[in-house]
């Protein structure tokens, strides 16, 4: 259901919609004031005509996704691409090459050198947007389970991930639903206008996880301390009107020791099972094989397949 159709009952305007940011790197004027027209509707766009600037660039803004010309000057396409992948601040920033050549091997080039995506030119300046949108959609995953009502969303990156829960909040603020959230990160992190307006309303139930737990219990191998917070709020509160959103419930498990990670699961999965409305696990994705197999895994167990 879209928040349109909600105008009437729920002023969604009021909660500001933050754009994803597109660093744009193409030395034709032409083509960077094009795609900036077409695209500053869904995007904010930092154009960049000179590609020994991208780097600084991509450094003081921190793009959402980087938009990338194969041909460009003084610096070969491939080669920037390989430098954002390499880069501490852009390594996980998706880069979506583009080109004009219709050489087929130019496209499995762009992949070989870790591009996200990739786009032919001449564009269709009116469904370009639509495009992006597609290959950022596709960077991600989510498996659900309608049994047990529940679903796990793994994101490309962490930066995804955050836009994603501000998302998931904001549709249960329209739909009226009651929230508990459990998360790394601490309250100044996640608590904005929109998440004030839900505790202040009874609709949202904020629990931080703390680091120290983890010094303290290494990968959590007794959950213990967790259920109990949880069993805590279940005599307080009526939690089958709760939907619970875990952040990056990874953290509470060793993945890298998949046998006891997934008992850990196991056990979790078994404490949840139909106390809540819904359950939503958020991760965000390592770039490494063998994680992200055992955290696929990890999502099966949790969703109770």
């Amino acid at each position: 259901m879209g928040a349109e159709q909600y105008e009437d009952e729920f002023d969604v305007g009021k909660y500001r919609v933050v754009k994803r940011t597109i660093l744009l790197v193409d030395d034709s004027e032409k083509i960077l004031r094009l795609l900036e027209r077409s695209l500053r509707s869904d995007f904010d766009i930092i154009p960049v005509i000179d590609p020994t600037d991208a780097i600084p660039l991509a450094e003081n803004f921190v793009p959402d996704l980087v938009l990338l010309d194969v041909h460009i000057p003084n610096i070969d396409g491939f080669e920037l691409l390989k430098r954002f992948s390499e880069h501490p601040v852009t390594m996980d920033v998706p880069v979506i090459m583009f080109s004009g050549d219709d050489d087929p091997k130019v496209k499995e080039l762009a992949y070989e050198y870790g591009a996200s995506g990739f786009l032919t030119k001449p564009f269709n300046y009116k469904t370009i947007g639509a495009s992006i949108f597609s290959v950022l959609d596709g960077l991600n995953s989510v498996i659900e389970n309608e049994d047990t009502q529940r679903a796990f969303y793994t994101y490309f990156n962490s930066k995804m991930k955050n836009q994603s829960l501000k998302n998931i909040l904001l549709q249960h603020q329209i739909e009226d639903e009651k929230v508990i959230l459990l998360s790394w990160l601490p309250a100044d992190k996640v608590i904005g206008e929109l998440e004030e307006d839900m505790v202040t309303e009874n609709k949202l139930i904020f629990l931080q996880f703390k680091s120290s737990l983890i010094v303290k219990f290494p990968y959590l191998q007794d959950l213990s301390i967790i259920l109990a917070e949880i069993a805590l709020l279940a005599k307080e509160e009526s939690l089958s009107d709760y939907q619970l959103i875990i952040d990056e419930p990874r953290h509470l498990m060793n993945l890298y020791k998949s046998e006891s990670a997934l008992s850990q699961a196991m056990a979790l999965s078994n404490v949840l099972y139909g106390v809540f409305k819904k359950v939503t696990f958020l991760n965000s994705k390592l770039h490494d094989p063998a994680y992200t197999a055992n955290l696929q895994k990890l999502g099966r167990v949790l969703l109770g397949y």
